[in-house]
């Protein structure tokens, strides 16, 4: 239980984290290659300052 909580609030408290997974959902929903998702996940959060 503990991990769960400290996943939630440290991990998915981070808004590039949330905006991977929604791609890779997204992504995923649309039947895309994994070699394309991929690229689109990484490529966003490469970005950061």
């Amino acid at each position: 239980m503990s991990f769960l909580l400290y996943f939630i609030n440290n991990v998915l408290s981070q808004p590039m984290i949330i905006i991977g997974l929604v791609v890779i959902l997204g992504m995923a929903l649309m039947r895309q290659p994994v070699s394309k998702i991929l690229p689109s996940t990484i490529k966003p959060s490469s970005a950061s300052p």
